[in-house]
């Protein structure tokens, strides 16, 4: 695709998250999906498909319209206005890369792939301000076409100056140059990881056990020295860099902290604190390890 097509789209997209925001979509979950539960994210996703769906259905009908009020000469005149085939489906591309976005955070081993189709929209910013203008311009040949102010190419309304402003965001997991496995993605991928922690536990122990094992494994860890703590950093690089999910890396993470437990009690090692949770933390861990299949310290 040219640049000056993915300069459109890139703006129509920029002009789609300001709408989004407006009329109440959560805030913060197109800059910083990993913020956002699984469940919440595929509810996003899904919302956004329904109205994906809706936008191609309602563009083959725009299209019978069309040339059915054109007549016979609808085909020389919509040529002359734009490449319909392809221009109708912009904002439905501008739309598609949102839920990319979404899809990431459900996602995260998928992370270069939408890296690079944020690099590829992001190399057409130089033609950003002409696709603008361009869009604003397609967007008044219409209007005065058909008299009518139709909501569907309404970018005339918009300011140029302040819809190209627009344009310079980026999702935050998806900036290679301020990526840092701690800083950026990292952080909210592991919070991403304790929560399906706390999901297995619940999953496997029931509601009350699950949420009391999840205790226990905070209280243990809390409790280590921290010459003792499983680098959290470190494990996040790697699970990371082997493209796991956040329920993979939850599993290594229960495992290697099973293992550190075992390793102190068979060392005595435990401080009071620790002893005082050990029998039914063990038992809790086992169980987990052993539905899942996990049998890497049993």
């Amino acid at each position: 695709m040219p640049l000056s097509a993915r300069a459109q789209i890139l703006a129509i997209s920029q002009l789609e998250r300001v709408r989004l925001e407006s009329l109440g979509f959560p805030v913060g979950v197109l800059e910083q999906p990993f913020n956002f539960s699984r469940d919440k994210l595929y509810e996003i996703f899904d919302e956004l498909n329904t109205v994906r769906i809706n936008s191609l259905s309602y563009n083959k009908q725009y299209k019978k319209n069309l040339k059915r009020r054109m007549g016979r000469y609808a085909n020389q005149i919509i040529s002359e206005i734009r490449d319909e085939n392809e221009q109708l489906t912009y904002p439905i591309r501008a739309l598609e890369l949102w839920m990319c976005t979404i899809a990431g955070g459900i996602l995260p081993e998928r992370r270069e792939d939408i890296i690079g189709i944020w690099s590829q929209f992001r190399e057409s910013l130089p033609q950003v301000g002409s696709a603008i203008n361009q869009l604003i311009l397609d967007s008044k040949n219409i209007s005065f076409l058909f008299e009518e102010d139709n909501n569907e190419w309404n970018y005339a309304k918009i300011d140029p100056d302040v819809w190209k402003n627009w344009c310079d965001f980026v999702p935050k997991p998806y900036i290679i140059d301020s990526f840092s496995t701690v800083d950026t993605f990292g952080d909210t991928y592991v919070y991403r990881i304790m929560d399906s922690i706390s999901e297995i536990f619940i999953k496997h122990l029931g509601q009350e056990k699950g949420k009391e094992a999840m205790l226990y494994f905070s209280l243990f860890n809390r409790t280590l020295l921290e010459t003792d703590e499983l680098d959290f950093d470190a494990q996040t690089e790697t699970y990371i860099k082997a493209q796991l999910t956040p329920e993979e890396a939850a599993l290594s993470v229960i495992s290697k902290t099973a293992s550190l437990f075992k390793e102190k009690m068979n060392n005595k090692t435990l401080t009071q604190d620790q002893i005082r949770i050990a029998d039914s933390f063990t038992l809790s861990l086992k169980k987990v390890l052993e539905a899942e299949n996990y049998q890497k310290v049993l």
